[in-house]
């Protein structure tokens, strides 16, 4: 059983109505330091690794670590504070 370290990078289109969604500030939501805000048309971008090792024919361990990254559309909003986040996660697979 081989241990495999596998590089990815994948992209996100996100349409201005689902990056209002999440990033916008309506005018009723507006305050001192979080003005109203709507978001455009908005692009992501993530890069990562993925680490996998068989432990027998029916489990393997799974880990990764990744980047994403977002386009001036969602890093311009005043609710948004990083222009990149970071993730990771770690767990099993068990083959029936």
């Amino acid at each position: 059983y081989e241990a495999q370290l596998r590089p990815y990078v994948e992209g996100q289109w996100l349409s201005s109505k689902m990056a209002d969604y999440y990033v916008g500030v309506n005018a009723d939501e507006a305050k001192a330091g979080r003005p109203s805000y709507e978001a455009g048309n908005a692009f992501a971008l993530k890069a990562g690794l993925k680490y996998e090792r068989p432990l027998t024919q029916r489990i393997t361990l799974n880990a990764g670590l990744d980047g994403t990254t977002y386009s001036k559309e969602i890093t311009d909003s005043p609710i948004i504070a990083r222009d990149v986040v970071w993730g990771t996660y770690a767990g099993a697979t068990y083959r029936w």
